[in-house]
């Protein structure tokens, strides 16, 4: 299993950018959302969520909350759980080290990709403009 983490500070938009790449990878790379093999409720708090998309043979697992060490391990839970080929997180930056020291320790074969998130203050226009290149970027992980 491959694990991007997308790191960043406090409201810096990972969430945001997390669930385009999801709605990106329904609407424009033919991927299907699917049901999650894992209890978990897709939607775990407000726009944050817990997404299973399914691109040609790829399972791909996307998490957009991850602010704390435990919703990080529960990520990956939910990764496991769902047999993902590829996974994305959000990650808050105050707690990504120590969040990729507990995921390593779980996963003896995985590969931790951090993926930085700065904190921008742009025009509602120009960050949907960044946050389109961003989904472009993490879809060339795939």
């Amino acid at each position: 299993m491959k694990i991007v983490a997308l790191a960043g500070e406090r409201d810096s938009g990972k969430s945001t950018v997390l669930n385009n790449f999801a709605t990106f990878l329904c609407n424009s790379q033919g991927g299907q959302l699917i049901n999650s093999r894992s209890a978990k409720v897709a939607l775990i708090s407000g726009k944050d969520k817990r997404q299973v998309v399914q691109v040609g043979p790829k399972i791909i697992c996307i998490c957009s909350m991850g602010d704390n060490d435990i919703a990080v391990r529960d990520n990956f839970r939910f990764f496991v759980a769902n047999k993902c080929d590829i996974a994305f997180s959000a990650c808050r930056s105050c707690a990504y080290t120590k969040s990729v020291k507990e995921l390593k320790k779980q996963a003896t074969r995985l590969k931790v990709f951090p993926y930085y998130v700065g904190k921008m203050k742009e025009t509602s226009s120009r960050q949907v403009a960044i946050d389109m290149q961003t989904v472009q970027q993490l879809y060339l992980m795939i």
